[in-house]
């Protein structure tokens, strides 16, 4: 009886221990996927990073925790070094709450290494995280080589993505390991045609909520341009209802750099014993144009000896007639080129269209603004052909991969890589292309740059689906990657798969229809010529029965 009561004794207190501890309020954790939605990074440099972080906010209020990033470096295979502990501020926004963190000061070409922690105190030391670093999810990045400096990278370009996509594709890219994805827009398909800010916001979610799509950008840095699908409605312009909302909350949500800046940045300032210094005060350039225009999304970057240029081509679209730059950036454009052309360090340009370039049909949007493009080719033969560099276009927008040598490039001469679809429906328009074209789902582009130092930039290119090289081509050895004079978009049933576009949809639809009604016609002849018969064999046995019954009636008589 005794032990009964000791034992009933135990349990209680044990019980009640229990619930003591399982009430109290953590006060330290490590749980990422209990108090992140998301994160991704971008803008980045050979000294700094952007981190955008969306919170579990109602979460952390209820366990009464800060949230805190700690960035560190490895200094062996085992030992860690802090670096700094960032505290993060939401704002005050606790609909969409996001927290911007700036990683700045860092060393170049240098791995990083970065985690969140989750405290009661919001002075959570930096002895305490490296005794627990092992125990948090680990996140990293690589800063990028001083600019203006030969360095090799590798980064991915690709466009269009249905909204909420978990396409397997996310995860072939996460497995590149690339030093940046450059993101040509459509990064859903959500066509909001209202200032409704969101409805942008219920966009950028879809991206955050896809598993795919998060492992992926949380993994890789980005540079993200928008094209028509998430700016506004199909095929939208500047005029949209959309562009205030669109401006909002790409400025809110992405990670990014200097935006609509005079001239890319260099690294002088930073590193001013190691980095180049570039020109930026030569005759050459024309006078910025002064406007208080707060639209616009356009930039350019450095990394390496390569110049990016990125241009919105939806902002500005027919806010002029027949205009799609806008007048602010048609100057910062020319002088783009101008900074590679008075700037020896800069060997490659990489010019990002949203819009795919090549047009001999006349499919697409440029050819409402060919004047535009003309003026463009001009800039890249005299600022940078002539003065012996190289410039390559990269392109979205219509849902196929495709690579041009610049054969077919009636506009500049100068190769074009067309990259799409991530994963939407596929279609095709404009091209030719010198290397082939492919119509379906799951395609990117990997672009490879070595830069030994010499007067020429090797750029070697890997278009791929699914992780599969499909098109490749490399613009220091062409003779490895011949092409040939051209290769269309196929009109008809596109891609290998049983994807098909909607032109495709559309033929079959109009087929199936025309099949169903001739079997309609045969049906319906059929049963006419059935009860033909049958009437006609009904009028015999009369006639029979009434032969038969008139025999009857002269052989009674």
């Amino acid at each position: 009886m005794q032990t009964t009561k000791l034992g009933k004794f135990k349990f209680f207190l044990f019980l009640s221990l229990f619930t003591l501890i399982a009430s109290q309020d953590k006060s330290v954790s490590l749980e990422y996927d209990t108090y992140i939605k998301f994160h991704w990074k971008g803008a980045l440099t050979s000294h700094s990073i952007t981190i955008k972080t969306f919170p579990n906010l109602a979460q952390l209020k209820k366990d009464g925790l800060h949230a805190l990033l700690f960035l560190y470096k490895f200094t062996d295979s085992t030992q860690i070094k802090v670096i700094e502990s960032y505290t993060l501020t939401f704002g005050d926004d606790e609909a969409n709450p996001v927290a911007e963190t700036q990683l700045s000061s860092l060393d170049s070409n240098i791995k990083y290494y970065y985690a969140y922690v989750f405290s009661r105190d919001a002075a959570f030391s930096a002895e305490t995280f490296m005794n627990i670093h092992q125990n948090a999810k680990e996140f990293h990045f690589k800063t990028l080589d001083i600019a203006l400096k030969p360095m090799n990278f590798s980064f991915g370009a690709a466009s269009c993505v249905d909204t909420g996509s978990s396409s397997p594709v996310f995860t072939n890219l996460t497995n590149e390991k690339l030093n940046f994805f450059l993101h040509m827009g459509d990064l859903h398909y959500e066509n909001i045609d209202t200032d409704n800010v969101t409805r942008f916001y219920d966009g950028y979610y879809s991206v955050f909520n896809s598993s795919t799509q998060k492992e992926f950008f949380q993994s890789t840095p980005i540079f993200y341009i928008w094209d028509d699908h998430d700016f506004g409605e199909d095929n939208s312009q500047g005029t949209s209802p959309s562009r205030p909302a669109a401006h909002t909350t790409f400025k809110n949500f992405v990670p990014y750099g200097p935006l609509k800046g005079y001239l890319p940045e260099d690294d002088s300032s930073i590193f001013p014993d190691k980095a180049p210094s570039a020109d930026k005060v030569n005759s050459v350039y024309t006078k910025s144009y002064t406007s208080d225009d707060p639209y616009g999304i356009f930039r350019s970057f450095l990394v390496g000896r390569c110049l990016f240029i990125m241009m919105d081509l939806r902002s500005f679209k027919d806010v002029l007639p027949k205009d799609i730059l806008g007048n602010e950036q048609k100057v910062w454009l020319e002088n783009q080129f101008k900074y590679a052309s008075v700037n020896s360090q800069v060997r490659f340009v990489f010019l990002v269209s949203p819009i795919f370039w090549i047009d001999t049909n006349d499919e697409g949007e440029w050819k409402d603004y060919h004047d535009t493009q003309t003026k463009i080719a001009t800039w890249a033969d005299t600022y940078v052909y002539k003065k012996g560099r190289q410039i390559m276009v990269l392109s979205g927008d219509t849902h196929a991969m495709a690579f041009d040598d610049g054969r077919n490039n009636y506009f500049g001469g100068f190769p074009v890589l067309q990259a799409a679809p991530l994963d939407s429906f596929p279609i095709c328009a404009g091209g030719p292309y010198s290397h082939g074209v492919y119509v379906d789902r799951g395609q990117y582009s990997v672009i490879n740059v070595q830069d030994n130092g010499s007067s020429e930039v090797c750029v070697h290119i890997q278009l791929k689906q699914y992780g599969t090289t499909l098109i490749e081509y490399d613009t220091c050895n062409p003779s490895l990657y011949p092409g040939t004079e051209g290769v269309y978009c196929p009109k008809y049933i596109v891609g290998d798969s049983p994807e098909y576009g909607w032109v495709s949809l559309i033929i079959l639809g109009v087929i199936a229809g025309i099949v169903a009604i001739c079997l309609l016609i045969w049906y319906c002849s059929r049963r006419y010529k059935d009860k033909k018969a049958d009437e006609k064999a009904e009028r015999l046995i009369e006639m029979t029965q009434s032969l038969e019954n008139r025999d009857i009636l002269n052989n009674s008589r």
